[in-house]
């Protein structure tokens, strides 16, 4: 199954992402920050990426993003507005499942 895995930087994205890779899963990311790994598919702002390209072919989008910095109102921006634009580009019928485990 091919896997996305958004916000590999963290804790429970990075090691979710090692362990569906470990059980045979095509497992690609997404990092706030570059870093030398073959699977990721994207660095960068994750209100400014192109998700519908980014998705395809995608079966399911695990979003671990979580951004807490210390202006409340970007991180709702962030959180709430990348929660929004990741569903809008995984939205083909059928495409993919979603699950979040950060939140505003």
């Amino acid at each position: 199954m091919k896997i996305a895995i958004l916000g590999v930087n963290g804790f429970i994205g990075e090691c979710l992402a090692r362990e569906l890779s470990r059980q045979g899963h095509s497992v690609v990311s997404t990092l706030r920050e570059p870093r030398a790994n073959p699977r990721d598919i994207m660095t960068g702002d994750v209100l400014s990426a192109d998700w519908p390209e980014l998705l395809r072919g995608v079966e399911v989008v695990v979003n671990t993003l979580g951004y807490t910095g210390k202006d409340p109102q970007e991180n709702d921006r962030t959180n709430r507005l990348g929660a929004t634009l990741i569903v809008e580009g995984a939205s083909e019928p059928g495409s993919v499942d979603l699950s979040t485990s950060s939140g505003s």
